[in-house]
């Protein structure tokens, strides 16, 4: 008796230590119902744009410039409203609320800066930067 013969007795082997090769003879007696698996041939995933919340923002440069725009609101919030100290405000931003480096936050205010003297000049109020940015909290 050959180790194979031995593996599973009573159910001859077609010759090789497989245990593929045993279970193909076991289901070829019909104790088991194993389907076969077909070739589902040549389909191709497409991928779909990713959609954001704001269907009008396509590109990085978009996305960045929006990112600006609520980065200096928040700004405006905390150093206007709320009263903190610019290193404070600069430690909110960048730990907590937007994960950027200390050096992006001060790009962005630069380029906003229009943005953010007109928001200092109108007297922005809490109110008016919940429905101009409503995903935040501004309370």
């Amino acid at each position: 008796m050959t180790p194979a013969d031995f593996y599973l007795s009573g159910i001859p082997n077609s010759g090789s230590n497989s245990y593929l090769c045993d279970m193909a003879h076991i289901n070829s007696q019909g104790l088991f119902h194993c389907p076969t698996i077909e070739k589902a041939g040549n389909r191709r995933r497409t991928r779909s744009l990713a959609r954001s919340g704001d269907g009008s923002i396509t590109s990085r440069r978009e996305r960045i410039a929006k990112r600006n725009r609520i980065l200096t609101a928040r700004y405006y919030y905390w150093t206007e409203l709320e009263r903190r100290r610019f290193d404070d405000v600069l430690k909110i931003l960048a730990d907590n609320e937007f994960f950027v480096e200390d050096r992006t936050i001060s790009n962005a205010l630069v380029a906003e800066d229009e943005f953010y003297n007109t928001l200092i000049r109108q007297r922005t109020t809490k109110r008016q930067l919940r429905r101009m940015f409503p995903g935040w909290d501004w309370s």
